[in-house]
């Protein structure tokens, strides 16, 4: 009878352990800390502070894997560390996101500066490809800044990568107009030296030397070679030619030049049909 009485309260004392060791179900505190996870992962912790959420979701499958095996106190132990690291996890998260969004901000403002520099240098005439490649990718940026708050570093990258191109097109453009400006001015250099080559082959002004009358001077190569033509600079010089046939050393002429072939004509006829006083009749005034 005894040894029975001894045997049921060893059975009583074990039953009573395993009341204690052992639940029905998960604690309160697993709940608490699966609601603290998915907060922190809502505060996108796991894109900016991603090592901090994985330590909060290894401690909450400890602390399930613990209530799975009917282990409550150690389930809860568990769960509340987990709280503690999913808590910390959601606020670095929160803070992180603010720096980002920043940084982001900043990005942006500086790509859309590049643009504007572009756009002032002209790259949609002398980089187009590069500008547009540039506005397409701070576009993309500005959606990414709209739709995704979790996403803000890389908002920051793909700015920075819109104003790296946009900065090349502004580059591009301005090397570009350089090499146009110095195409224009070689362009210019070479038509200066042509005119004054020009100018010293067909000048647009004569000074009279001794011996030298319009008939004489038309002649030369370098005005008309073609003396017949004299009327030509006669006309143009009327204010200080009283009388064709009489030129005064010293005297500057204006050369007339491209002068129409009609007005050339018009020149030899008169030269031709003009009479002289006598056969080379012409003066330079000494």
């Amino acid at each position: 009878m005894k040894k029975t009485l001894g045997m049921i309260s060893v059975l009583g004392f074990a039953v009573v352990l395993f009341g204690v060791s052992c639940c029905t179900k998960p604690p309160e505190e697993l709940a608490s800390a699966k609601e603290g996870y998915q907060a922190a992962e809502s505060a996108c912790a796991a894109d900016y502070v991603k090592t901090e959420l994985d330590e909060a979701k290894a401690m909450l499958d400890k602390a399930q894997a613990f209530a799975d095996d009917k282990k409550c106190k150690d389930s809860k132990a568990s769960s509340l560390k987990a709280i503690e690291l999913a808590k910390k996890a959601e606020q670095d998260a929160v803070a992180e996101k603010a720096k980002a969004k920043t940084l982001a901000d900043e990005a942006i403002a500086a790509a859309v500066k590049a643009a504007d520099k572009a756009k002032a240098e002209d790259a949609e005439t002398h980089a187009k490809a590069e500008l547009d490649a540039g506005i397409a990718a701070l576009g993309n940026a500005k959606n990414l800044m709209a739709n995704n708050e979790c996403k803000y570093y890389e908002v920051k990258k793909m700015a920075d990568d819109a104003a790296a191109k946009l900065g090349d097109a502004a580059a591009k453009a301005i090397a570009e107009k350089a090499r146009i400006a110095e195409e224009k001015r070689k362009a210019e250099e070479a038509a200066r030296i042509a005119a004054e080559e020009e100018l010293k082959r067909h000048p647009k002004e004569w000074t009279v030397v001794k011996g030298e009358c319009l008939w004489k001077i038309a002649g030369y190569d370098k005005i008309y070679a073609d003396p017949f033509q004299w009327p030509l600079i006669y006309k143009a010089n009327k204010a200080q030619i009283k009388d064709p046939d009489l030129i005064h050393p010293g005297q500057v002429f204006a050369i007339p030049r491209n002068v129409s072939d009609e007005e050339v004509q018009q020149a030899i006829k008169e030269a031709k049909n003009r009479p002289w006083p006598v056969e080379n009749f012409f003066f330079d005034g000494k």
